[in-house]
């Protein structure tokens, strides 16, 4: 294969966060995005808003792929043991077939607990396993899970981010 690269656009996007100020609004983003979503009156917008913030900050702290983010399921991909949490990956549910096992932050535990005692529940679809439900049961669809994890950050934040452009980010 020829050699490839990081695309001109991703490029662009990436200078971004050569900014301590943009740095500094994507990791405060999560909190943020939760604290817009205990303002709403909706429950099923309030649900949406910490699930979007729960997202953003999984994607910021472990960089997990987004086919992998919706896929997450609670009965196999979380583990807790005592105040820790890991994401479990198996060999077969990573492009690059390796296990993965990924400890997640307090503030992204705090976000998760919250997630899944007050706000799951309401969300269509929340009766089967995915820890993102799409409305009929099944995983979040990958364009759904793209326009939470994107368009939040454009509004209210000024950062233009593609789901795949996280990854760069924690590598940057």
């Amino acid at each position: 294969p020829k050699a490839g690269g990081m695309g001109r656009r991703n490029r662009v996007r990436l200078a971004q966060f050569d900014d301590e100020e943009v740095i500094r609004r994507l990791l405060r983003f999560p909190e943020e995005e939760r604290a817009r979503a205990g303002r709403q009156r909706n429950p099923l917008r309030r649900a949406k808003g910490i699930e979007r913030a729960l997202a953003i900050s999984l994607l910021i702290s472990i960089g997990i792929r987004v086919k992998n983010l919706r896929h997450l399921r609670l009965d196999r991909n979380l583990r807790r043991a005592g105040q820790r949490v890991f994401i479990c990956l198996s060999e077969v549910e990573t492009k690059t077939h390796s296990e993965l096992e990924l400890e997640l932050s307090s503030d992204t535990i705090s976000l998760l607990d919250e997630f899944l005692a007050d706000h799951r529940g309401g969300i269509p679809g929340a009766e089967g396993p995915w820890l993102f439900p799409g409305t009929t049961g099944g995983a979040r669809s990958y364009s759904a899970m793209r326009t939470a994890v994107s368009r939040p950050l454009r509004r209210h934040a000024g950062i233009e981010l593609s789901p795949h452009l996280y990854r760069h980010i924690i590598a940057k």
